[in-house]
């Protein structure tokens, strides 16, 4: 993470919120045959226990990390300053981070997008490499700068953004 966020959580007028290592849990993805699914535990609110494929909300980017001890963490939410990257981990260094189109369980498109870690263009390689020893068919994911724009409909990435900057 890039030095200037630093205790940020603890030191600005409105926090970055950092989860604790239980609460990851409720982020840390499952894959199974090239699948993506909500983690096992069931969001309070819902009947069944049966596994659901994992979606971002209506095509937008969710966030995701790739932890140092391999764990692929995703988050459909992300408040601009507020809930980033570095939320799901506490701060800790990651080995990626970006955005991520997932529909019906499937990666679209993912970025290297993220203003506290700002991975260079090499780690696409990584991630490619992660997500195929993974089980994910990498063939047909998008992986570029502009990916994750390309994957939503038009003017819906900028609307996405003027709307959280309008949350805070």
């Amino acid at each position: 993470m890039l030095a200037h966020y630093r205790g940020e959580n603890t030191r600005l007028e409105k926090p970055v919120i950092y989860i604790t290592p239980a609460q990851q849990a409720k982020y840390q993805v499952e894959i199974h045959n090239g699948f993506i699914y909500f983690p096992s535990s069931v969001p309070s609110g819902l009947e069944s226990s049966q596994p659901r494929l994992f979606s971002s909300y209506t095509n937008t980017p969710a966030i995701y990390v790739i932890t140092k001890d391999g764990r692929l963490l995703i988050s459909q939410f992300s408040r601009h300053e507020h809930f980033v990257h570095a939320s799901l981990v506490a701060g800790e260094e990651v080995l990626a981070a970006g955005e991520v189109v997932v529909v019906d369980g499937k990666i679209t498109a993912l970025n290297l997008e993220s203003g506290h870690y700002r991975p260079g263009y090499e780690r696409f390689a990584f991630v490619r490499e992660f997500l195929n020893r993974k089980g994910i068919d990498t063939s047909h994911i998008r992986m570029s700068p502009t990916a994750v724009t390309e994957a939503l409909p038009a003017g819906q990435m900028s609307c996405i953004r003027s709307l959280s900057s309008q949350m805070l």
